[in-house]
């Protein structure tokens, strides 16, 4: 935990959320925001180990059921846009290619967000940086991309070149829905792990056991 605190995590209670929210459950959950200094975190590796040994020392807290860390919430919109190609199909134009919104997540981040697994697997600690690369999208975004058929197994990459860095769909997730005035609003999401895109600023969140989670200063 001081190792936490030296990073500057702010918590903060989302009790206000319970009424709306959708693909998500706020009840039992305490966030934070960490933001690593870029002096002792320069590297992934670095960020990573960072991310695992958080993790851990959260897990082994009394009262803690999972404790995850991503790229963002599911109760705001998410600001990391890119788009994104499909293998085996001809290439869209280019700026004409599916866009979808982006959040790299620690392999609890799923449960701990009580956003339920559809298809397919979630994370794990086997996929790290040095690991085939592999995403999980969302209910919207396996119809957008695929209709009807099987998501799993088939293969995106962002396009942002032409030598794409193919990524394998292991698992769909459910719709989430921010927490906007727009509650029909919802967008294409596709999921990263974590460790294979590691960030200095990111939100950690802990599900507890015990009384609903209350405002913490």
């Amino acid at each position: 935990m001081v190792l936490l605190a030296a990073a500057g995590v702010q918590i903060r209670g989302l009790n206000e959320l319970n009424n709306r929210r959708a693909g998500w459950a706020s009840d039992h959950l305490v966030t934070g925001t960490i933001l690593l200094p870029a002096a002792g975190y320069s590297d992934a590796e670095k960020i990573a180990a960072f991310h695992r040994l958080a993790l851990e020392r959260l897990a082994a807290l009394p009262g803690v059921a999972t404790a995850s860390i991503s790229s963002f919430t599911p109760f705001f919109n998410w600001p990391d846009t890119r788009k994104f190609v499909v293998e085996g199909r001809d290439r869209p134009a280019r700026g004409l290619e599916p866009a979808a919104v982006v959040n790299g997540v620690s392999p609890g981040y799923f449960d701990t967000y009580g956003t339920h697994l559809l298809a397919g697997r979630a994370f794990t600690e086997r996929d790290t940086a040095t690991a085939p690369k592999v995403y999980l999208i969302s209910e919207l975004t396996a119809r957008t991309l695929f209709g009807d058929a099987n998501p799993i197994g088939r293969r995106l990459a962002v396009a942002d070149g032409d030598n794409p860095r193919w990524g394998e769909v292991v698992g769909v997730v459910s719709d989430v829905q921010p927490d906007v005035s727009d509650i029909s609003l919802v967008t294409s999401q596709v999921y990263q792990p974590m460790a294979q895109e590691p960030r200095r600023q990111n939100e950690i969140a802990v599900r507890t056991t015990g009384p609903r989670a209350r405002h913490v200063h």
